[in-house]
């Protein structure tokens, strides 16, 4: 072999395993034992989040309650409930409400493993057009790595 089909050789072979290391999302030997004395049927509809997901945040919109009319303002509080049922503390993170086309965005304080917090929107004028529909969403951006992203949004309907 010459020395130039050599190093391509190497390189080629460099690649394949950075590849595959960089595919891995756990540890060998946490796949090892999760995995144990299981049938590749069981594994392929494992409905458990990977090992990594018991390190991060979780989280929901839990609660949208309804709308509070602030006629001597005129405006509507909007309240979103949000819950983290992750395993650690979520540095800031965004809020967003959508509603009649307008979109509302609130950036707020870290919040603990398994605490809620309530996040008040205030919108100019009623939302009751005739009807109400708003959608609210918490990382809406998608910038925290979650494991669990379906939860994230919660809409209201309400008739006027």
């Amino acid at each position: 072999m010459t020395k130039t089909k050599g190093v391509l050789f190497l390189l080629t072979v460099m690649n394949l395993c950075l590849s595959f290391q960089s595919r891995a999302s756990t540890p060998i030997s946490d796949t090892l034992v999760a995995h144990e004395n299981r049938s590749v049927q069981e594994l392929q509809t494992d409905p458990r989040p990977p090992a990594y997901c018991r390190l991060l945040a979780d989280l929901a919109v839990t609660d949208l309650p309804d709308p509070i009319w602030d006629s001597t303002r005129g405006l509507t509080l909007i309240q979103v409930v949000i819950h983290n049922s992750g395993a650690s503390t979520q540095e800031r993170f965004d809020v967003k409400l959508e509603t009649d086309g307008n979109s509302y965005t609130i950036f707020t304080n870290p919040i603990a493993s398994g605490a809620t917090r309530v996040i008040t929107f205030t919108v100019p004028g009623s939302i009751y057009n005739p009807d109400a529909h708003y959608k609210a969403t918490v990382n809406s951006q998608g910038l925290i790595k979650e494991c669990n992203q379906k939860n994230n949004s919660k809409s209201f309907f309400g008739l006027g």
